[in-house]
């Protein structure tokens, strides 16, 4: 990587492949450290960060299973025989 001039700061740019990886854009806060002469960055933890996606990818994958009228008739009664009209 190299060190890019941004505006009056510096900065690097980060591979699309590491930002998917975290999902991570352009609007997502990252905590810097140093340890042991490394620069380490990190996600900026957030509860509950990305619940939205997540549910809507959850939502996307379950299927309401096909419900045919005539698989109940099995669970009929004798209150459903003579007090329903069907």
């Amino acid at each position: 990587m190299k060190i890019i001039q941004i505006g009056n700061s510096k900065g690097i740019r980060i591979p699309k492949q590491v930002l998917e990886e975290f999902d991570l854009d352009e609007n997502s806060e990252i905590e810097m450290d140093t340890q042991n002469g490394s620069i380490i960055l990190k996600p900026k933890n957030y509860p509950r960060n990305n619940w939205i996606s997540q549910f809507q990818e959850a939502q996307a994958d379950y299927e309401k299973p096909e419900v045919h009228k005539d698989e109940f008739i099995e669970l009929s009664n004798e209150f459903d025989e003579q007090e329903w009209t069907w």
